[in-house]
């Protein structure tokens, strides 16, 4: 059983009344509606594509790693620098 069959075997169930349609709970249809997208599957293909193709280069050149790590600090630095700076402007208007 997939989780689509799961998800509205649920629906069914928690419906009031019992005359075995799914629920018009926006948010099952929502849910539904992005299961049945095409984006939605080439959102997960095209991540996973890109951590295989970066894991097949670390093997074939081990420096890669190491830039790697570097660039992912600097950018963590930087999140947090920019967030700090962010929260600080944020607390100062609101004492004002």
């Amino acid at each position: 059983m997939n989780l689509k069959q799961l998800v509205m075997n649920h629906a069914v169930e928690k419906q009031q009344g019992g005359s075995g349609e799914p629920s018009r709970c926006p948010m099952a249809a929502k849910f539904h509606e992005t299961m049945e997208s095409p984006g939605f599957t080439y959102g997960l293909l095209i991540p996973g594509t890109l951590l295989i193709l970066i894991g097949i280069l670390i093997l074939i050149k081990p420096e890669v790693l190491v830039w790697l790590v570097a660039g992912a600090s600097i950018l963590f630095g930087l999140m947090l620098l920019i967030g700090t700076l962010l929260l600080k402007k944020f607390t100062t208007s609101m004492k004002h």
